[in-house]
């Protein structure tokens, strides 16, 4: 069991974070397909009506999620005779349940639901494969929810701040590659977005969050929207693919927990991805709605964990090269005194 106060963020299928193998949004016979349940007849680029899902009639199509935290959940509907299966990397242990009883699932409409709910906190990459689908058959697939880690076991979660994309704390650069667009179904009726995609000077969206334990960013994703990059921190860069032929609002772009919120901690999305040199598609758009920023306020009488041993030598390393810089400035001092002095002494 875990030792972390969890923390669910819901994705629905059609956000970038998903990984869609062999094909994120193409014909059923080769690769997934994003479809709405209210609408038979496909409109490119346009609104579906109803609730969405990601279909395939591929044998060996998957779909894949990397995560940090203790539990997803996974919302599905395999046709008749569709054989699947569900492995996560570390492995660990899940249940099937039935998902029209559960509401992680019933919000879609699925039929299964897959569950992982007892992990210990750790990065984990879950993997939904369907092995066999009959002639005419069908897997639809609905979307997630991930527990990820807001502080220690009784930790509680504040309602979430948005951080609508216009707000004076975001930056963008290039400045004037940036412009802002009316959507009714953006968060705050707007969301900014650039098509400049330049390897030389990249366009980026950055936030620095404080006083935060988890946060996710959301945007826009239309068919003129592929391929993205986004770093926490500047750690190692994240490439996401968000092609999806119809348009589709306040979808998760990024999301990360287990945040310390004495930390800054800066996400930076870019509209570029270093293995296209030049556009992968006519026009690659990034577009950004808001940031959710989720603060835990620690559970009553919690105390911080003491400093582990490599926060103590890096102290003690810090006090050696002070005490050290002290002496060498004072011999340094002295020595030039005493000099000076000797030079002002008149000759015996």
């Amino acid at each position: 069991m875990t030792s972390v106060q969890a923390y669910n963020i819901t994705i629905g299928e059609q956000s970038a974070v998903y990984e869609y193998n062999p094909h994120r949004d193409i014909d059923l016979a080769t690769g997934w397909n994003d479809s709405y349940t209210g609408s038979a007849i496909y409109v490119y680029g346009g609104l579906g009506t109803g609730t969405p899902y990601r279909a395939t009639q591929y044998s060996g199509a998957n779909a894949i999620l990397t995560f940090q935290g203790t539990a997803v959940y996974m919302c599905f509907t395999p046709g008749s005779n569709v054989e699947w299966s569900f492995s996560l990397n570390p492995t660990a242990a899940y249940r099937q349940l039935d998902g029209s009883a559960d509401p992680t699932c019933s919000q879609w409409g699925g039929t299964t639901l897959v569950v992982a709910d007892s992990l210990t906190y750790n990065s984990y990459t879950a993997t939904l494969t369907v092995n066999s689908i009959p002639p005419g058959g069908q897997f639809a697939f609905f979307g997630s929810v991930v527990s990820v880690s807001i502080g220690p076991v009784g930790t509680k979660a504040n309602p979430p701040l948005t951080i609508d994309d216009h707000a004076s704390t975001w930056t963008y650069t290039p400045v004037n590659e940036w412009d802002q667009e009316t959507d009714t179904g953006a968060v705050d009726g707007e969301y900014s977005q650039t098509c400049y995609y330049n390897g030389q000077n990249i366009a980026s969206a950055s936030y620095t969050a404080t006083n935060t334990s988890a946060l996710y960013v959301v945007g826009m994703l239309r068919a003129d929207i592929a391929f993205y990059t986004v770093q926490l921190n500047g750690e190692p860069p994240l490439k996401y693919n968000a092609f999806n032929f119809w348009t589709t609002n306040q979808q998760v772009l990024f999301f990360a927990g287990g945040l310390d919120p004495t930390q800054e901690y800066t996400v930076q999305l870019q509209n570029y991805d270093t293995d296209y040199t030049t556009p992968p598609i006519p026009a690659n758009c990034l577009r950004i709605d808001a940031i959710y920023l989720i603060n835990g306020s620690p559970p009553p009488g919690y105390v911080s964990p003491p400093c582990p041993l490599a926060c103590l030598m890096l102290i003690t390393c810090d006090l050696q090269y002070f005490l050290h810089f002290v002496a060498a400035s004072l011999f340094q001092y002295f020595r030039a005194h005493f000099s000076k002095q000797r030079l002002l002494t008149p000759n015996d």
